[in-house]
């Protein structure tokens, strides 16, 4: 796999083509859809609030074919929650493609985006994700996020929030 940031077109509609296969994959699972994260409007203003230097796309593309996307990871300022002196971001649409799991991507791509919330000077990443996607929660768990208190609207009942420090590597 390569990773890179998403900084052309083509980027962004691969990046987008996994954010749709990523709610589409949801709503099964979890019984909910995105819409009331205003997935539709983010989607249509892409990269938006994922558009540099504030915000970031990451995309991973298949090492023999580098014209498939096979999963992103991307973050965006938490403005509401951030301070003059401490600035907080949100990962957001961390996605693997089903036929790419099992190989680690998953933390490959948090560590990136990790890594670079870091370098862009935030102190604080936080993300939200529903009970039931165990996987995901181990991943989060392993890069170092703990459970926090609730610091979005989100309606949906299974709701988990974590955060983590990014002072402190």
């Amino acid at each position: 796999m390569h990773l890179h940031p998403a900084n052309t077109p083509a980027d962004i509609r691969d990046f987008e083509s996994l954010c749709r296969e990523y709610a589409t994959s949801l709503e099964p699972l979890i019984g909910v859809s995105l819409a009331h994260q205003g997935f539709e409007e983010e989607m249509r203003t892409l990269p938006g609030k994922y558009t540099p230097p504030a915000g970031l796309i990451i995309l991973a593309r298949d090492s023999l074919d580098p014209s498939i996307a096979i999963g992103c990871v991307a973050l965006r300022p938490l403005q509401e929650l951030s301070t003059p002196s401490i600035r907080v971001c949100e990962m957001k649409r961390m996605f693997v493609r089903p036929a790419a799991r099992g190989r680690g991507l998953g933390i490959t791509l948090g560590e990136s985006i990790v890594a670079a919330a870091r370098e862009m000077g935030y102190a604080t990443m936080k993300l939200d994700t529903d009970c039931t996607m165990a996987a995901a929660i181990a991943t989060y768990t392993r890069l170092g996020f703990t459970p926090c208190s609730p610091y979005n609207t989100d309606p949906c009942a299974n709701t988990l929030w974590f955060d983590l420090d990014l002072t402190n590597p």
